[in-house]
């Protein structure tokens, strides 16, 4: 996976950056920025990820700000990230508009706990997602009515893969 981003600090610097990701068998993940690259071990959790190389653990907890912009902190640190240069976030729909949530990385749909025509809101759960041993809720990212579930129980699904389009209400 490769995305290009733009990284707000609270202060208002900013930068554009090169992040490309790739899952190995272990379920590792290796991240290659201008600065530096490096292997980490990463495990999801409900609020972001914990990220760990050798004996040094890092937290980052991520959300969706309302406009569709990610809310990334990092040791005390706030980023604002988004598509550099114009560019869109797959799966994004437009503003007010329907939404396809897709899979986060490669994994297995384990049960689905919301049907097409059934309304949500934002942070729900909707399907759960076993990827790497752990299985995660797939939460819808804003209120709406579920429609097109793209997914069954037991179906393998590709990172990137659609999962389920949410409607606006």
């Amino acid at each position: 996976m490769r995305r290009e981003l733009r990284l707000e600090e609270a202060g208002g610097a900013a930068r554009e950056v090169r992040v490309e990701a790739e899952a190995d068998d272990a379920g590792a993940i290796r991240i290659r920025l201008p600065e530096t690259s490096g292997r980490f071990e990463a495990r999801r959790t409900a609020g972001g990820w914990i990220l760990r190389r050798g004996r040094r653990t890092r937290e980052i907890a991520v959300r969706e700000a309302p406009d569709g912009a990610l809310i990334v902190e990092l040791g005390g640190c706030r980023f604002r990230a988004s598509a550099a240069r114009g560019r869109t976030r797959p799966g994004r729909g437009g503003a007010g508009g329907a939404r396809d949530v897709r899979s986060p990385m490669p994994g297995k749909v384990v049960r689905i706990l919301r049907n097409e025509g059934d309304r949500v809101e934002a942070g729900e759960a909707v399907l759960v997602f076993e990827a790497m041993k752990m299985q995660n809720e797939i939460r819808a990212p804003a209120s709406g009515v579920v429609a097109n579930m793209t997914v069954s129980a037991g179906e393998l699904a590709e990172a990137g893969a659609p999962l389920f389009r949410l409607d606006p209400l």
